[in-house]
């Protein structure tokens, strides 16, 4: 057995060279320290803590001091990868560093061996944090120093940490005071006014933040409020009130997307808030004044566009469906007449644009200049894939001037340090595109490298690749979708005026009834015996017959062509409904098609074909396809 003196032997030596290392880690730390400048004074006692830091600018103190309990090892205990050193550390000093201490402290750990020094913010480190308060049953616990963090080289990263925790100190320190504290300590501040302001001003972004979770929630209701509130505020900057208003606006628009309104309301709800914010901006400052001007002409573009579009639709449904001639004529002249007030106004969009590239107040403005891509692009996209002798060749140009506005809104968004603006910017410029082989997706892509913060960086590259899920006929998450033939239909009365937007009236039901019934496949595959065929039409349906180009708004009939039976309803599915209860579910003939089986256009053809006199026949008697005076 080893004798009492050999032990005390034995702890000297051990001693000694904890010692030694100790040294060598002290010798480490004022090397890597004191050339910047800093002060670093010892305490003799240990107490948890090796050392206070005073730090100098140009042998001037600059009024930043902090805290380092140093840990030196000859043996650092490194992750696999290399990029982390686990230090165990006691429990109650662990609680004393992240949780207690009101003065920002840093571990520093020395390497002897490869005579480097590392450090980390106790104080910032949510994963020790979680540990601590979640009063886990140990004696140590083991702190994550990141070898990346390594001194003099990290010493800009290590100020503005300690910068950091001087805010996130003084948030413990309020958070804890008590309410009588914290207001007799506003009579020892110099300016108290400004300071109360720039508490609201705080409070206010906090409420930014939560209103943006409901928002990416989808919880509209309760980010509507948060930012009423903020708008209500007789407190709030104008810049908050402002800002809230312009969040009500996108909330408004999320939420009918969310809940497929038609595409003609979506650029009216951003209009009206357009104005509200004009209002609100009337008497300045500048830069909220032109935010606002910006969002009002760039809704008016979308209005413009969204309207072009349904008179795109509607001269396509009257050239191809046997539509009335004059109506023909009379949409042709209005597409035109659109067409040309679009450009217009895309231009008018375009001198504001350019106004605000020598606009001081510029930095505010790239939410608002990246309306005027999401506003145009369905319609630079549509005549970009038109042939060269009607509008393709412009389509290029405007594609080409789209870009420019998408490169200033990054170009401002660098100037003023906005990464969240470049990213937009990269979202904006693939809009009016479908190939990756465009000048605007290869300056997207390269821009990425522009974004050095990784949230905005993924942000940006999500867009684009949502974009290219698009470009393959994939619907990404959260994507405006209606039924597609209910769109166009709706699209098309909006551009003659037809308010559609009472659900319950009768022009607004035979829309949708005609949306519905555009192909009766889902009929059809019921049982292959069953024919379908159109019924009476009334005054309604024969209006969107001669408005929009189709026959599809009145009733419709079933027939089973195997044992001639018939039933009518006013739309395909009350027909199938009451046709199967009255014929089907009792029938031994029944022979269902395919789930996977499509009603294409080959298959149509051979239908019509194969039916053609079994329905002239029952036209023929009177019960067919006919006109009525009443729906």
């Amino acid at each position: 057995m080893i004798d009492k003196g050999l032990r005390a032997l034995i702890r000297m030596i051990q001693k000694s060279e904890q010692q030694d290392i100790d040294r060598e880690g002290r010798r480490l730390l004022r090397e890597a320290l004191e050339p910047l400048g800093w002060v670093l004074t010892g305490f003799e006692e240990d107490y948890g803590v090796d050392y206070d830091v005073q730090v100098f600018v140009e042998s001037s103190p600059n009024g930043l001091w902090f805290k380092i309990q140093l840990k030196s090892s000859a043996s650092s205990d490194r992750s696999a990868d290399g990029t982390f050193v686990s230090l165990p550390i006691d429990l109650d000093h662990a609680k004393h560093y992240g949780l207690e201490m009101r003065d920002p402290v840093f571990l520093v750990h020395a390497d002897i061996q490869a005579k480097k020094v590392f450090w980390c913010a106790p104080q910032l480190d949510n994963e020790l944090i979680r540990k601590l308060t979640a009063g886990e049953n140990t004696s140590t616990v083991t702190v994550r120093v990141p070898t990346s963090n390594v001194l003099p080289g990290t010493a800009d990263q290590f100020l503005k940490t300690v910068e950091m925790l001087y805010v996130v100190l003084g948030h413990r320190t309020l958070a804890s005071s008590t309410m009588s504290s914290f207001a007799d300590s506003l009579k020892y501040q110099p300016g108290e006014e400004k300071l109360r302001e720039e508490f609201h001003r705080r409070t206010d972004f906090l409420r930014f933040r939560k209103l943006q979770e409901f928002i990416v929630q989808r919880k509209y209701g309760e980010a509507r409020t948060r930012a009423q509130l903020i708008v209500s505020d007789p407190d709030s900057s104008i810049e908050n009130r402002f800002w809230a208003q312009e969040n009500i606006g996108s909330i408004d628009w999320s939420e009918a997307v969310s809940k497929d309104h038609s595409q003609p309301e979506l650029p009216l709800i951003l209009l009206r808030n357009a104005k509200v914010l004009q209002q609100m901006s009337k008497a300045g400052p500048a830069h909220l004044k032109l935010f606002a001007l910006i969002s009002r002409k760039a809704a008016e573009l979308d209005k413009l566009a969204v309207e072009n579009w349904g008179l795109t639709i509607l001269l396509h449904q009257q050239r191809t469906l046997g539509g009335n001639p004059i109506m023909v004529l009379s949409a042709f002249a209005a597409h035109a007449l659109s067409t040309r007030a679009v450009i217009a106004k895309y231009n008018q969009c375009l001198r504001l644009a350019r106004y605000a590239s020598n606009f001081q107040g510029r930095w505010f403005l790239p939410r608002a200049l990246a309306k005027i891509p999401n506003a145009v692009a369905s319609f630079i996209g549509r005549i970009g894939r038109m042939e060269e002798t009607q509008m393709g060749d412009q389509g290029v140009q405007f594609q080409s001037s789209i870009l420019q506005v998408c490169k200033l809104i990054a170009w401002i968004g660098e100037e003023s340090r906005d990464q969240e603006g470049i990213a937009l910017a990269i979202g904006c410029s693939i809009l009016a595109i479908r190939s990756a082989e465009t000048d605007a997706f290869k300056w997207a892509v390269m821009t990425l490298d522009r974004i050095t913060d990784s949230s905005a960086k993924a942000g940006a590259t999500e867009l684009i690749e949502r974009q290219m899920m698009r470009w393959r006929g994939e619907q990404p998450k959260g994507d405006y979708n209606p039924d597609p033939y209910q769109q166009l239909l709706e699209n098309a009365a909006a551009s003659l005026g037809l308010d559609i937007s009472d659900g319950s009236s009768p022009l607004s039901r035979g829309i949708q009834i005609a949306a519905r019934d555009i192909s009766p496949e889902r009929v059809l595959r019921t049982c292959e015996h069953i024919v379908t065929s159109l019924g009476a039409t009334g005054p309604i349906a024969r209006q969107i017959a001669a408005l929009l180009g189709t026959q599809m708004a009145g009733s419709k009939i079933l027939h089973c062509s195997l044992h001639d039976y018939h039933h009518e309803a006013k739309d395909f599915d009350s027909a199938l409904a009451e046709f199967r209860a009255k014929y089907c579910d009792s029938c031994p003939d029944r022979a269902p098609r395919p789930t996977d089986w499509k009603f294409t256009g080959a298959v149509r053809r051979e239908f019509q074909a194969k039916h053609d006199e079994f329905i002239r026949k029952f036209n023929a008697t009177g019960a067919g396809f006919r006109f009525t005076t009443s729906e």
